[in-house]
């Protein structure tokens, strides 16, 4: 509910701090997002840190988010380019240059979105210690949470081993204890 001036950096890194809550998908890959990757029902990227195709159904305020940048877009006189990133944070093509100044481009640009997070958590008075991966656990804990079965999680998260996943079921299971404690002060 934090009033951000649009297209404002502070606004840009909540953007996609929620896509993320929403997506699952990591930053490094939110980053380098372009417009030839969504379809009118999903997302489908390559994975940057496992090189694995990763195919993910839009939730819906992931649409909004996505329907907000095509208008801002457009409002600016541009039009959608498949090859134009989705979130303009990165202003190089990272596919066009080597592979360590791509991770560098993407290190810098993840460390300024999590700085301006850490602004947003100061303002709006959140005491998480807030960042982007904060976001893609907020995703796998709200569908353990929701009983998906872990094995769908899994792969909306690409993770290649379950084991991997098990970490959101244990952080549900430490929440259920904590919640049982408060009832023992009683």
């Amino acid at each position: 509910n934090l009033k951000l001036r649009f297209q404002s950096p502070l606004y840009d890194a909540r953007e996609i701090f929620l896509f993320e809550c929403y997506s699952g998908i990591r930053v490094s890959d939110i980053l380098t997002l372009k417009w030839r990757n969504i379809s009118d029902k999903k997302i489908t990227i390559r994975m940057r840190k496992t090189d694995k195709y990763l195919s993910i159904p839009l939730q819906n305020y992931v649409k909004s988010i996505l329907e907000k940048r095509r208008q801002m877009v457009e409002n600016n006189g541009g039009q959608i380019c498949p090859n134009k990133y989705v979130f303009n944070i990165l202003k190089i093509d990272v596919d066009n240059i080597s592979a360590y100044d791509a991770l560098n481009a993407i290190s810098s640009a993840t460390a300024i979105i999590n700085r301006r997070l850490k602004r947003i958590a100061a303002i709006a008075g959140i005491k998480k210690n807030l960042s982007t991966h904060v976001a893609r656990h907020s995703f796998a804990t709200m569908l353990v949470t929701g009983d998906v079965n872990l094995a769908v999680i899994k792969e909306l998260l690409g993770h290649s081993d379950v084991r991997v996943t098990q970490v959101y079921a244990k952080v549900v299971s430490k929440k259920k204890e904590e919640a049982i404690n408060v009832l023992n002060n009683y």
